[in-house]
């Protein structure tokens, strides 16, 4: 019979080993978990503050805020100094209409990291390329009698978002009456009606003009100056974080005039702060909002 090996009978020089094992094993195991924690993050955060400006015409311009932002992201891609086109991407989806959905009312939002640094680094990057698939915006507005709370949303691009029952011409603003889940509708600009996305679409729906959209026409990409370079050693470790900023202050522009003696009646503010958009004459749109980038 084999006699049974006991820790008495383990020479005391083994003993570390098997000690110093049982040690190593987390450690190399917490090394390679590291490895997530390394490469490009996209953040996207929001800025209520008055960066935005509107059209400048025979009326006074007038502008709000929203109480919330959200925005469909396509890719974030970085632009290497001394080039015009990008060399790295962030992120970027593969379809047009399956964009990264962020609400970004509440805390920053990460859209995605690429886990991979450059290469053919030392290198330096001085520029952010960023796609926006729509803005959607929410802001509190009178249609008829009562003031609701609604989002209006455009698109950067011609689209047939699955989410939508037919296909958005870039520019078209949008209109829902619910906070979630909205029933999107188009705008009649010759009756101010709302037409369900479910019915032919009017012949002059309302859009955001091609000036107030990057470069003054549509488009989903706006290349942004990084303050400054984002410069990646030979070996990087690590986390960097991109951040991206929208500035939503003053996003909802409008021409704000007096019924009485107005050649043609825009948006009539009401003493309690609100809109009525009901005037098939109202000149009013959600704008593409002012971006900035910042790496660290």
């Amino acid at each position: 019979m084999k006699p049974r090996i006991s820790i008495k009978t383990i020479r005391p020089a083994v003993l570390p080993i098997w000690i110093w094992g049982a040690l190593l094993v987390p450690l190399l195991l917490a090394g390679c978990g590291s490895k997530k924690d390394e490469g490009i993050e996209a953040v996207f955060r929001v800025e209520f503050d008055n960066t935005n400006v509107g059209d400048s015409d025979s009326y006074p311009d007038g502008f709000l805020t929203p109480d919330e932002v959200r925005i469909g992201v396509r890719s974030v891609q970085l632009i290497a100094a001394n080039e015009t086109e990008p060399s790295y991407a962030v992120f970027e989806t593969q379809d047009d209409t399956d964009p990264v959905l962020l609400d970004l009312t509440g805390t920053a939002r990460s859209a995605g990291i690429n886990p991979v640094f450059p290469a053919g680094c030392p290198c330096e990057f001085s520029k952010v390329r960023v796609a926006l698939t729509f803005v959607d915006i929410r802001v509190p507005v009178y249609f008829d009698e009562s003031a609701v709370n609604h989002r209006f949303r455009f698109y950067t691009l011609d689209l047939a978002d699955p989410d939508l029952a037919a296909p958005v011409k870039a520019g078209e603003v949008l209109v829902g009456v619910a906070t979630n889940a909205p029933q999107f509708n188009w705008i009649d600009i010759d009756d101010g009606d709302f037409v369900p996305l479910t019915e032919p679409r009017p012949a002059v729906p309302l859009q955001v003009p091609a000036s107030r959209f990057p470069d003054d026409a549509y488009g989903s990409a706006v290349t942004i100056d990084l303050p400054s370079f984002l410069e990646i050693p030979d070996k990087p470790e690590g986390l960097i974080t991109l951040t991206l900023t929208v500035h939503a202050g003053n996003l909802f522009f409008y021409d704000e005039t007096d019924t009485e003696g107005a050649a043609l009646t825009r948006f009539d503010r009401f003493t309690d702060g609100r809109l009525n958009a009901k005037d098939p004459n109202s000149h009013f749109y959600p704008t593409f909002p002012t971006l900035a980038a910042a790496a660290e």
